[in-house]
C-alpha cells in the first residue's frame, strides 16, 4: 500500500515507486485538499507493487469508474491524466515542469507541486489557496484568491514567493510546508 503524509511530502531521496504515488498524489490533490487526496490514494494503492503496473491494468473508463467509486471528484478529468501519465514514458526522477505540463490535466500547480517536493534545488511555487493567503499577507499586490490562469500572472506571484523564500533564507519547499500547516490547521 502507497501512503502519503501531504505534511511532510517534500521527499528529495524518492524511489521510483514513490515518484509514481507522489506524481498521481499531486493529480488527485488538484481542485480538492490533499488530505482528500491523501485518502484516494491509499485505496486506489492497495497493493506494494509500483503505482503505474497496478494502475496501468486499468483503461481510462475503468479508471475512471475506479476513481468515481473512491469518492473522487473531477473523476473523468483526473482519469484521464493518470491514465496519460501512467502510459507515458515520462522519466519522473528528471523530467521538469514543461515536460509534465504536456500531460493533459496537468498545469502550473499540479507541476510544480511535484518538482518542489522531489527536486532539492526546486525554485517554483505551488499557488494553491493558502501560498496566496500567506502572499496577501506579505503585502503581494493584487493577489487573487484562486490560482491565477494566466502564465504571466502565475510567473509574477512565483518570483514573489521565491523572492520571500530568498530574503527568509528557506528554501520554497519549506516555506511551502510550513504555510501549507499553518494554513491547513487554521
Amino acid at each position: 500500500m502507497w501512503k502519503i503524509d501531504s505534511s511532510t511530502i517534500t521527499n528529495y531521496n524518492a524511489s521510483k515507486g514513490e515518484l509514481q504515488a507522489l506524481s498521481i498524489f499531486w493529480i488527485l490533490a488538484a481542485g480538492k485538499t490533499a488530505k482528500s487526496a491523501e485518502r484516494i490514494l491509499s485505496l486506489l494503492l492497495i497493493k506494494k507493487d509500483l503505482p503505474f503496473s497496478q494502475l496501468k491494468k486499468y483503461s481510462e473508463n475503468q479508471l475512471s469508474e475506479k476513481l468515481k467509486s473512491l469518492g473522487c471528484g473531477c473523476f473523468n478529468n483526473k482519469s484521464k491524466t493518470i491514465y496519460q501519465l501512467v502510459n507515458s514514458n515520462i522519466d519522473l526522477s528528471k523530467c521538469d515542469i514543461s515536460e509534465l505540463e504536456k500531460i493533459y490535466g496537468i498545469g502550473r500547480k499540479t507541476s510544480r507541486g511535484f518538482i518542489l517536493h522531489t527536486r532539492p534545488n526546486a525554485q517554483c511555487a505551488v499557488l494553491d489557496t493558502h501560498i496566496l493567503k500567506f502572499l496577501n499577507e506579505q503585502g503581494a499586490p493584487d493577489v487573487p484568491k484562486s490560482t491565477p490562469p494566466s502564465k504571466s500572472e502565475y510567473e509574477r506571484l512565483e518570483k514573489y514567493f521565491l523572492s520571500i523564500c530568498r530574503k527568509k533564507k528557506i528554501t520554497p519547499a519549506k516555506q511551502d510546508l510550513k504555510v501549507w500547516n499553518y494554513y491547513s490547521k487554521k
